[in-house]
């Protein structure tokens, strides 16, 4: 079930246990709840900035900060743009960052 695992985040590796053991789940970033105790957030309490006041119990930038693509000029203009316009960074990091995990889930389902 997890062969060559070190080639994806943690994502795609509990994204296929959840599927697999909750066939309801959805990847839609919307609060659902599985079973009991099982209960699966909306994206915006962890992934980033939100304006909903219920949300944001942590943030995750999808931003790579400790990768070699934030270096130089691409790296300041990408970190003024976030302060500058903090929702629409969050909304774009978010976007791509879903995009990148449902990759790796439908290239790990293959494996």
């Amino acid at each position: 079930m997890f062969n060559n695992s070190d080639n994806y985040t943690s994502n795609p590796i509990i994204t296929d246990i959840f599927i697999k053991r909750w066939p309801l789940f959805k990847l839609n970033g919307k609060m659902q709840v599985l079973e009991p105790g099982i209960i699966i957030f909306p994206k915006d309490y962890f992934c980033y900035i939100s304006k909903n006041k219920n949300a944001n119990y942590a943030q995750h930038l999808f931003d790579n900060s400790w990768g070699t693509k934030n270096k130089g000029l691409y790296g300041l203009l990408k970190r003024a743009f976030a302060t500058l316009f903090p929702y629409k960074f969050a909304q774009i990091s978010a976007k791509r960052g879903m995009e990148k995990s449902k990759k790796q889930v439908d290239t790990f389902k293959l494996h």
